[in-house]
């Protein structure tokens, strides 16, 4: 750079800044009153409904979007999934399952990952209507009560319950178990069943698993319905972690035979013989490495 350039560069370098370009720090923290998208507890082991990544939301964002009804805070309100409020009726005081839904508030705002924004009425409020509704459909499902509205859509049109289920399943629609769990027990409406047996019995319709697949399952603890599911697919391991699982193709390409194999429930119940260099799995397949 010429000296003549160098003095022009360093007289401009001191001149005053366009007010048009001037930010006000003070007045943009000042503004910044909204609450935190992420809740502080939001990596702790309690916290287990979060949003779906916008990674993942932005290549098709309506297949993780409920398309019948929102349960739960996330979807609260859009106007197309209002179905749960209007059926919450289970014969029960509604005050005592008030009551029983506010000692859980602490752990049900820990269960999402998003600071919710609602007062603890409203909150309440929503978590009892929205768990009334499921626990309605797996009563009635299972035939443990009798409903007497024999022109609910919901019930009379086929193509309403395959999406309700669908929309139990989603991860942003979900409410904490031990909600259902205490409503359930508060209720009291049926006693020769438990929770488990209920929720298993209403999604068998779309998973279509023996009752002696569900029956070993009974005993599950889960941190909301889609947890539980989840989690009937997942085989038990000797130390209780899932490993990395490489795809069929992946695996073929490296040269491992596919040899059909029996007697598997899961579709993850994937286990490595040494002493026959096989890796057996998924639907009644085995791995065999060429030799």
């Amino acid at each position: 750079m010429d000296p003549q350039t160098q003095q022009n560069a360093a007289e401009n370098s001191h001149a005053p800044i366009p007010t048009s370009v001037v930010v006000d720090i003070h007045r943009l923290t000042s503004e910044d009153t909204d609450p935190k998208l992420l809740r502080e507890s939001a990596g702790s082991e309690s916290c287990c409904i979060v949003r779906i990544p916008h990674s993942l939301a932005r290549i098709n964002l309506k297949a993780y979007e409920p398309k019948i009804v929102s349960i739960g805070p996330y979807h609260h309100g859009k106007e197309h999934l209002k179905m749960a409020q209007q059926h919450t009726e289970n014969g029960t005081d509604p005050q005592e399952l008030v009551n029983a839904v506010s000692t859980l508030e602490g752990d049900i705002r820990g269960s999402y990952s998003e600071d919710l924004g609602y007062e603890s009425e409203k909150l309440v409020e929503m978590m009892v209507l929205d768990g009334c509704f499921i626990l309605t459909l797996f009563l009635i499902v299972s035939g443990k009560v009798v409903y007497t509205n024999l022109d609910d859509p919901i019930f009379r049109m086929a193509w309403i319950l395959p999406s309700i289920r669908a929309d139990l399943l989603l991860l942003e629609n979900q409410v904490p178990y031990v909600l259902l769990q205490t409503l359930f027990e508060t209720s009291n409406l049926v006693t020769n069943s438990c929770l488990n047996e209920l929720a298993f019995e209403f999604f068998d319709y779309s998973l279509q698993k023996p009752e002696t697949f569900w029956a070993k399952h009974y005993s599950l603890e889960a941190k909301h319905l889609l947890d539980l599911i989840r989690k009937t697919f997942v085989p038990v391991t000797s130390n209780g972690f899932l490993g990395f699982v490489l795809s069929a193709k992946k695996l073929h390409l490296r040269g491992i035979k596919f040899k059909p194999r029996m007697n598997t429930d899961s579709i993850l119940d994937i286990r490595f013989i040494k002493p026959h260099n096989e890796l057996r799995s998924v639907h009644g397949l085995s791995y065999k490495r060429r030799e």
